[in-house]
């Protein structure tokens, strides 16, 4: 329903895919790091035991306050797998949104003065916060789809008009086929290599800053800055 709500809401003002597609990419890179956090559900209710707790009086229309329920075998299970679905579903719909997005959005690196800095800076955040996703995921689909979609970011920046002609074909091609392989080899090293708390820590304030970073740039690479100003002005 959101996406057809803003496809309605781009056909119907004519915006251009460049400024709406920074900003989805953006949106959904950070999403993918937020996943956790809202994929796992446990009612108020449940967490605490409201009726002995609390300290005041109700109102005389408020409704009751249930106890917490006994906590069974069968609700962590069903809990866990709404949560497990719940979770890959979000995994699956954020990750082929940056990845569909990103060829669109990959167009901001060939503007003028600061706008191509930036929209450079953007792709090189996008391609850092999906790239390093994966170290705190367990599930496969965790650890392959961000990956996957730091891939398509990638292809879709070295491929970009401004990036192919200042390159050459030849040259970005092989630079394609060494990064697609140094994400490879690393991914399946750090899989299996022992847990270094240097690199974890480094690869912490990589992520964290990247995800800092991306969404004001992909409001300034989207040019919403010089539209309010135009609007405004």
């Amino acid at each position: 329903e959101a996406v057809s709500l803003l496809a309605s809401f781009v056909i119907m003002w004519d915006i251009p895919i460049t400024m709406v597609a920074p900003l989805v990419m953006a949106v959904a890179t950070i999403a993918v790091s937020t996943i956790p956090s809202f994929a796992f559900r446990i009612p108020e209710t449940q967490l605490l035991d409201l009726p002995t707790v609390t300290t005041s009086a109700p109102t005389v229309r408020a409704p009751q306050v249930a106890p917490p329920s006994p906590i069974t075998a069968g609700k962590i299970r069903r809990t866990i797998s709404e949560a497990t679905a719940r979770d890959q579903l979000l995994l699956i719909v954020c990750c082929s949104a940056v990845g569909i997005t990103a060829f669109p959005a990959s167009r901001t690196m060939g503007a003028d003065q600061w706008a191509g800095v930036v929209g450079t800076v953007m792709m090189v955040t996008a391609f850092l916060s999906m790239a390093l996703v994966p170290r705190a995921r367990r599930d496969r689909l965790g650890r392959i789809l961000p990956r996957i979609s730091a891939l398509l970011i990638l292809i879709a920046a070295l491929t970009t008009p401004s990036t192919s002609q200042a390159l050459g074909s030849q040259i970005t091609t092989l630079i394609l086929t060494v990064m697609a392989a140094t994400l490879s080899i690393a991914a399946t090293a750090l899989a299996k290599a022992r847990p270094s708390a240097l690199i974890g820590r480094m690869a912490d304030i990589t992520q964290t800053f990247s995800v800092f970073l991306l969404l004001p740039a992909a409001v300034y690479a989207a040019g919403l800055f010089d539209l309010v100003r135009q609007m405004t002005s």
